[in-house]
């Protein structure tokens, strides 16, 4: 066994490649160094590796792979989470939206007079020199804010 997964898995596939036996090797050709005939195994057989045999290559990997993790539940606990972090954060944006909302619309009595004499000097001066359209509807807006009730409420 080796430090780490990958280096343990590395090992135990080198060694499942050069211990694989391929059987029905011809007994003509002449034994690499690192075989021995009849090696682990008792048969004669060159390993899957110096056979240069894809399948007998594939078997033997195959062999010392871990299974595959099912992940249908670790999946689905994560898309869980998301949609509940997902769901918080919509709460928390709305209850900011509500709070900005809520702060721009509350005016302390002094802060109404003051607004509605500035407005009232708005009109004037739109009566003398003229107001684009988006100059009302901005003063039409704040205007609102003025006939609201304390509190925010609408």
């Amino acid at each position: 066994m080796t430090d780490s997964p990958a280096a343990d898995l590395r090992e135990r596939v080198l060694h499942a490649l050069r211990t694989a036996r391929v059987p029905h090797t011809p007994r003509s050709l002449p034994f690499p160094a690192h075989h021995q005939p009849g090696g682990d195994t008792g048969g004669f057989g060159w390993c899957a590796l110096c056979a240069r045999d894809a399948d007998a290559l594939a078997d033997a990997v195959l062999a010392v792979l871990p299974a595959p993790a099912d992940r249908t539940a670790e999946v689905e606990e994560l898309r869980t989470e998301l949609e509940r972090r997902t769901l918080m954060l919509q709460a928390s944006r709305d209850q900011v939206t509500r709070l900005t909302a809520d702060r721009a619309a509350v005016l302390t009595d002094d802060e109404r007079a003051m607004l509605t004499y500035a407005l009232d000097q708005a009109q004037e001066h739109r009566s003398r020199e003229g107001f684009t359209d988006e100059d009302q509807a901005a003063v039409d807006s704040l205007r609102r804010l003025t006939t609201e009730a304390p509190g925010g409420d609408r």
